[in-house]
Parts: C-alpha cells; structure tokens; sequence
C-alpha cells in the first residue's frame, strides 16, 4: 500500500492544451501554498478527475505529513517534460522531492505523484551505501535468488531503541504486496467453480452495498483485480480521526464499505480498458473473497496460502517478540497498521525474509499443485498496458528482451519490494522498517544487473 508520508495520487495522464506554459505557474503557486502550509488551497489546484480519486482531508492529510519529513521548498527545477506533464525535482529543507504533474486544458492538476528523490548512483550497491550512510534509517533485508540459490543479506536493525539485529525470522508489513497475494486466493476459489473473473462484484455484495453501473455495465471481479473499475483510490469516507492518522485502516469498518459503494464517484473511464491504481478496489476483493469463503481474510489466508506454503510469519500477523519497528523517513518511530476485513486485502498482510524466500520461489516456477496453478494464473497478462500488462494485481514490466512481475509496498514505517525476470529463477525481494522508499528502486537496480 502506498503509505501516508509518500503520497502516490493517480496520475492521470491529460495533455494540456493551454496557451503559454502553464506549469510554470502551478508549481509557483502549489510551492507558495506548501510552504505556508494553506494545504487547502493546494487541493484548489487540482481538477475534478482528481478530486474524485483523493478526498481533500486525505490531501491535507498527506501533504502535512511529507512537510513534517520534508520540511519547506527551498528551490525547483524541471527535472523531466513529456507531452503527458512534468517532473520537477523540489529541494526541500531535509529532501529533495520528485513531483509529476499532468495538468488538464484549464491548468489543474489531474494527477500528481510526489516521492522523494533516490540517489541511484553506483548502482544497487551504491544506493545501499547511501541507505547505510543515513543515520537516520533502521534495517534493510535485500534476498537475491539467483538459478533458484537464495542470498539474503542484513543491514541494520529491527528496533534502533535496543539495537536488535535483523534475522531470517524478523516480520515486516508487506503493505500493497498484499494485493497480489489477495489474488492468489481468487484464483484459488476461481478453481473450485466458487467465483469467476466475469462475474459481476454485485453478486457477492449485500444489497445495501450494491456499486452503481458505469453506462448500464456491471463492474466485473476481473475489472478490479487489473485496477479497471473506475474506483477511486480509497473510499471518500476513509477519514480517520487526528488520533488515528499513523495507524489510518484500523477504524475502517465493513459497515463504512458498504456505506460508501453504492454512492461511489466512479472515474471518467471505461470499465476494462483504464487502469486506475485503487486500495479500495483491491480492499473490495478481498472482502468479497471472505464473503464467498465464509471466513475472515485470516483465516483465509492460513489455510489457504500459509499452511500450504509452510511458511512461520507469512499473513496478517499478531504481535509478537519477531516483529521489527517501523519508522519514517526522519527516524522517528511509527506504530504497526492494523486492518479490519474492509481493506485488508490491500495492505494488511506481513512477512519475514524467510517466508518471503520461499514464496519468491513459489512465484517463479510454481509447479503443477492446486496452490502452483493459482499463483501462474494469477501473473498472466490480465490487460494490456504501455508497460507490459497488469496480471491479477501483479505489475508487468517490459525492460528490453525481458519481462518484470513484480510488485511494492508501502505502510507507514515500512517498504518492501517483490520482482522477478518472468521465466528464469532469478528474482529479488526488499524489506526495509524504514519510511524512504529504498525498495522499489533498488530491486529494479538489482534486478536489472542480473
């Protein structure tokens, strides 16, 4: 799951028609208001389209966190410019940040993405020489396979308080990597003739939780499970109190599902052809799995893909003396994210490096059992894209002669990174209790050396 203090919005691809520059303007006036903080009037400054993916107090919300992070923009340059938008690098008091920006015919803003900037040179090892050189970051697991050989390496720490060092055991949140394991299980009770990829979503939902039809058509599992259902990100009811922003899904109620789904602001897209990155789309089949499975996503989950797995800390996790400490990107530490079967299936499962050794190599030659059959079904091409296809959650990636299954994921102390070469056995996973998103890039450095 993209986390709080590094905000993923939608970017939506819009080619701006407008005379002049425009951008030079926007990123004028959304530097102004940043550092004053007037986070509201940044959320003035995007269109409509977005305004239906992100609710204004997720916006707030967000922004408030990278600022605490961050700190104020002291400079900006246009770090990349494509008809589709621009990519400028912000300087920041204690960041350097990269905000995307597409921007509609009027100058509004119809998506942004803001991350911080990776040092990416020297390659893998150079940024993990970076990561060892901040002070402020905790541990780092880096599992390389190679031929089907496992070498996993540990950096750092699980708690900075006690100086407890990582071990094959430590448990991290996954976060988003859920959602292609979210998927598995679909393909697991796709096989046993308990649900279908054509099915409409209504037909697992109660009544009062029906989602309304996009020109007279049904929202499908498979328009969910390849992020083509129109759905917004997250629920415009996902407002968690003040005292429950570092810990935002554990108030997240079925009940608050169901409320929200059938008055859902359905992007302007087409079922089926617009992928459009949601939580909540992910949430919603998870749900909807519990539902068709009679049983709590956990329970599921261990019976379903744990137990077969044989795996010690693979799942939704209860406290114990293996967990590592999360924290952000300034040090500080961040409490765990606790989920309720309303959006679980999103972000809420977690796992060691052990576990994840072994479901690596699960995902890259899954053999011939009920279990195998589900994991290759889930990363065949589900919907064609620029990039290479999205599977059932799982991201596709063409790079030269070769194609990238993979997925990331992020929660409020943690980030982590799960990719392999399709075919081959060679593949990577990153875990890290710390907020800086090392691991998306570095398993895509590591993986691009193999």
């Amino acid at each position: 799951m993209h986390r709080l203090q590094i905000v993923i919005f939608l970017f939506i691809l819009c080619v701006c028609s407008c005379s002049g520059d425009p951008y030079d303007d926007f990123i004028k006036k959304f530097t102004d208001n940043y550092n004053s903080q007037n986070f509201v009037e940044s959320y003035d400054l995007t269109a409509e389209v977005f305004k239906k993916q992100v609710s204004k107090e997720y916006f707030v919300q967000i922004l408030t966190s990278t600022f605490t992070n961050a700190g104020k923009i002291n400079s900006h340059k246009v770090a990349e410019s494509s008809a589709q938008g621009r990519i400028f690098h912000l300087t920041c008091e204690r960041l350097t940040l990269a905000l995307s920006v597409a921007l509609d015919s009027e100058g509004k803003a119809a998506g942004l993405f803001i991350k911080p900037v990776q040092n990416t040179s020297g390659g893998a090892q150079g940024m993990i020489d970076n990561w060892k050189a901040n002070k402020a970051n905790a541990g780092l697991v880096v599992g390389k396979i190679k031929d089907g050989k496992a070498d996993i390496q540990f950096y750092g720490v699980a708690n900075k308080e006690n100086a407890a060092p990582l071990n094959a055991g430590s448990i991290f949140e996954i976060g988003s990597i859920s959602k292609p394991f979210t998927g598995i299980l679909l393909h697991l009770l796709i096989n046993e003739g308990k649900i279908a990829m054509n099915d409409p979503l209504n037909k697992y939902l109660p009544e009062e939780g029906h989602l309304p039809k996009i020109d007279g058509k049904d929202i499908t599992v498979r328009n969910l499970v390849t992020h083509a259902a129109c759905l917004p990100r997250m629920p415009g009811n996902f407002n968690p109190p003040a005292s429950g922003t570092q810990n935002p899904y554990m108030q997240y109620t079925e009940k608050d599902l169901l409320a929200f789904l059938p008055s859902a602001p359905m992007a302007d897209c087409s079922p089926g052809k617009s992928s459009l990155y949601s939580n909540l789309g992910a949430g919603l089949m998870g749900y909807i799995l519990t539902r068709v499975y009679g049983k709590s996503y956990t329970e599921m989950f261990n019976e379903r893909l744990a137990k077969p797995l044989q795996t010690k800390s693979f799942g939704v996790m209860p406290p114990s003396d293996k967990w590592t400490h999360g924290y952000t990107e300034s040090g500080t530490a961040h409490p765990n994210w606790d989920f309720t079967d309303a959006l679980v299936g999103a972000g809420g499962v977690d796992a060691s490096a052990e576990d994840l050794s072994t479901i690596l190599k699960v995902l890259m030659k899954p053999d011939e059992s009920v279990l195998g059959k589900a994991v290759r079904a889930s990363t065949t091409v589900k919907i064609l894209n620029d990039q290479g296809g999205i599977g059932t959650f799982w991201a596709r990636q063409t790079s030269g002669q070769k194609t990238i299954i993979w997925h990331n994921g992020m929660t409020g102390g943690f980030n982590a990174f799960i990719g392999w070469i399709e075919g081959t056995e060679t593949g990577v996973f990153i875990l890290s209790n710390n907020g800086v998103d090392i691991a998306t890039g570095l398993g895509f450095a590591i993986i691009n050396e193999q």
